[in-house]
């Protein structure tokens, strides 16, 4: 008896090991999102912190490196004393720029972010980037609402992303100052609990996400053989209905305030890897799109600029992360440089002055959890915005 389920045993452990071995070799079957890693430099040792108004932020004046996968690679993250990567800003002019995880710029550096390309395309344009990893459209608004007045500016960007943001914007409340960031749970729209924070069993299976392939492989294929590919799917119809009318509602309001402040609106819509290979997501991702489309014909200071095509002509294997499914730099880049493309071919109040747009470059050295380089990183900021106020029309990408 002792004998065969030590066979047992070894046979699973070489096999574990052997599927391990097979996912290092092929990042792509890897299963997507799993819970990042991190190495704190600066500020305290998590990534956000509360706020009255907005929920969380990262934390103030903080910097650490993050990875998503091994495959996707390290990146380092730079905040100001406010807690957004609005590091670089160089010109007279403003935008003020909201979104999530996608406009934050997870998998990248911080001047390798689609906000920051464009600061240091447009010399006579500071865009400041506030976006921040897990908020959806109503905490883009609530933030808007808390620096429009302190900024001067003539274009707000929201990166609109059709993944997540109208199932998240269920949770929304306009009278709420603060409270659970989490959407709301609904056992008849099919979603259910967590374990308790902190519990033994939680601790393991995050600490199993992170580090065993094989295990985040199979707990995706389970949980999206139980809920489906999109998760908004899963949603009962009234409840979707409910879900476009509160998204309506709050970009109505964004509208309104950007018009309050002498302000076009530029909604950006960010593609979602599942629409791309899932037909269902894409028909669901089409609902958004058409009201987005709708209040961008019925107001004149609001524009939509949609990057599904962008990414399909460019490639979307190329444009994703490897396994995590955010925006890599080529991602980026091309978002940027749609958007560049809009602000001087289609925007009423355009074009702005344009410095030197210089074609992708492929080759990156791999970012080195050291928190020794995060000087070297400052540095290269400076030498940016020297480059730009001293060389307007020339300012070129350097990498430390």
């Amino acid at each position: 008896m002792l004998r065969n389920a030590l066979l047992v045993f070894l046979s699973s452990v070489v096999a574990i090991s052997l599927i391990e071995l097979l996912l290092v070799l092929e990042p792509g079957l890897q299963a997507e999102n799993p819970p990042e890693t991190h190495v704190f430099c600066e500020g305290p040792p998590r990534r956000l912190r509360p706020h009255i108004v907005l929920g969380a932020t990262e934390a103030p004046d903080s910097a650490y490196f993050e990875r998503k996968t091994e495959a996707d690679g390290w990146a380092v993250h730079i905040y100001n004393e406010d807690g957004f990567r609005d590091v670089f800003n160089t010109g007279n002019r403003h935008v003020i720029v909201l979104g999530d995880s996608f406009t934050r710029g997870t998998l990248v550096n911080n001047d390798e972010t689609f906000a920051y390309l464009l600061d240091l395309w447009h010399p006579d344009v500071a865009f400041h980037n506030f976006g921040t990893g897990g908020y959806a459209t109503g905490d883009a608004y609530r933030l808007y609402r808390s620096v429009a007045r302190s900024i001067d500016h003539d274009l707000v960007v929201l990166g609109y992303f059709v993944g997540n943001d109208l199932l998240e914007n269920l949770r929304y409340d306009p009278a709420r100052a603060s409270g659970d960031r989490r959407p709301p749970a609904s056992p008849a729209d099919g979603q259910s609990g967590t374990a308790e924070h902190g519990s033994a069993l939680l601790k393991l299976h995050v600490l199993l996400r992170i580090h065993s392939r094989a295990y985040s492989l199979v707990y995706m294929t389970l949980k999206k053989a139980l809920h489906g590919a999109h998760p908004s799917l899963i949603m009962s119809a009234p409840a979707r209905g409910h879900a476009l009318d509160v998204t309506r509602m709050i970009l109505e309001d964004l509208i309104a305030e950007a018009s309050s402040n002498g302000a076009d609106l530029l909604v950006v819509i960010l593609p979602y890897w599942n629409e791309i290979v899932d037909p269902d997501a894409g028909r669901f991702a089409d609902l958004q799109r058409s009201l987005i489309s709708d209040l961008a014909g019925r107001h004149d200071h609001v524009h939509s600029l949609d990057l599904l095509d962008v990414i399909l002509a460019a490639g979307p294997e190329t444009a994703f992360g490897e396994v995590d499914k955010h925006f890599n730099r080529y991602g980026q880049y091309l978002t940027a440089l749609a958007i560049h493309d809009w602000i001087n071919g289609s925007w009423r109040r355009g074009p702005l002055a344009v410095g030197h747009v210089p074609p992708f470059d492929p080759d990156r050295p791999p970012v080195v959890p050291d928190c020794g380089v995060l000087e070297r990183y400052r540095q290269s900021f400076e030498r940016q915005a020297d480059l730009v106020r001293g060389d307007r029309g020339n300012a070129s990408a350097t990498r430390p």
